[in-house]
């Protein structure tokens, strides 16, 4: 945990994005990405979390949620770099992976990989055709008719602004959840994590890579023994920024495009 907001690497990174036109005062705004995701324009669904999008594409997911569609996924070529932009990213692997894992599927008679275009213009095509498509292209490639971004849901973590603490490890910010820090660095702060029941599956595996219900019973087996509490949960992002902006310990998380006022500012996670 870090409490000095000079800290040499997040100035290098607040440094980088600068020249790269990522503002950081816009905070509600998602980085930049090489790509984007791309469904059929008759998919009900607008945005999901990142690992859902992973399984949609590994075929670990056959149906769309809440919509009895056959997901089909398309990639592009494997010296992609608009390919290689989504693998890292969503896929957490690099694109000769994702190919070996895709042999290994077919010779074990499991599944075949998607098709693979050589054009983000196929790609849309593909996409347009098949209701329950889905692809990626590049970022500033226009969509046309029938075709629309599927936004990646994520989060950001908040805390109150009296907080110096500017930058967390991932690893710490599971900690705190976990409730084996209880006190900020620098500031001898009791710390008061709270959940957002509507990111809650979501901030469950992306920070500690495991499913919300595995982390009920993670927290039922710790008030058996340790008579401890589980964060409390609140509804929304509303009710978080209102707690973090009211508990000086407090430690929470919202939406990407949550308007975070006076009182609460961001923590960068690395």
């Amino acid at each position: 945990m870090r409490s000095t907001i000079f800290h040499p690497r997040a100035v290098a990174v607040a440094l980088c994005c600068a020249l790269l036109g990522v503002a950081s005062a816009a905070p509600g705004h998602a980085q930049n990405r090489a790509f984007k995701v791309v469904v059929n324009g008759q998919n009900p669904t607008d945005e999901l979390p990142k690992e859902e999008v992973s399984r949609l594409f590994l075929k670990k997911l056959r149906k769309w949620p809440g919509w009895d569609e056959q997901v089909m996924p398309a990639d592009l070529e494997v010296d992609s770099p608009i390919r290689e932009a989504f693998s890292l990213e969503v896929l957490g692997r690099k694109p000769i992976q994702v190919h070996r894992f895709w042999q290994r599927q077919l010779f074990a008679g499991r599944d075949a990989p998607p098709p693979i275009f050589s054009s983000d213009a196929q790609v849309l095509d593909f996409v347009r055709r098949n209701p329950g498509a889905i692809g990626y292209v590049a970022s500033d490639t226009s969509l046309g008719d029938g075709v629309k971004e599927l936004a990646i849901k994520e989060f950001q973590i908040v805390v109150n602004t009296r907080n110096p603490t500017s930058v967390l490890a991932k690893r710490e910010v599971a900690d705190i959840y976990l409730k084996k820090i209880t006190v900020w660095e620098g500031w001898q702060e009791p710390i008061v994590p709270v959940d957002n029941l509507s990111l809650f599956t979501f901030f469950s595996f992306e920070i500690f890579g495991r499913k919300s219900r595995l982390l009920d019973e993670l927290w039922l087996r710790k008030q058996y023994r340790y008579n401890l509490d589980p964060p409390p949960r609140l509804r929304s992002n509303e009710e978080v920024l209102d707690y973090v902006r009211t508990t000086p310990g407090a430690i929470g998380y919202v939406s990407r495009d949550a308007v975070l006022g006076t009182g609460v500012k961001l923590v960068t996670v690395e």
